[in-house]
């Protein structure tokens, strides 16, 4: 029962991080294209 449930964890701890590292590319490239703008 334990070992369900750690390994329920493990994926959902996965998905949470594929998750949020687009979100943290994503939100650098948009920061990144601001200050570029800005800077014209």
């Amino acid at each position: 029962m334990t070992e369900n449930f750690l390994d329920e964890q493990i994926r959902q701890a996965q998905e949470e991080k594929n998750k949020n590292e687009k979100l943290y590319k994503k939100l650098g490239m948009s920061i990144g294209m601001a200050i570029v703008i800005i800077l014209m």
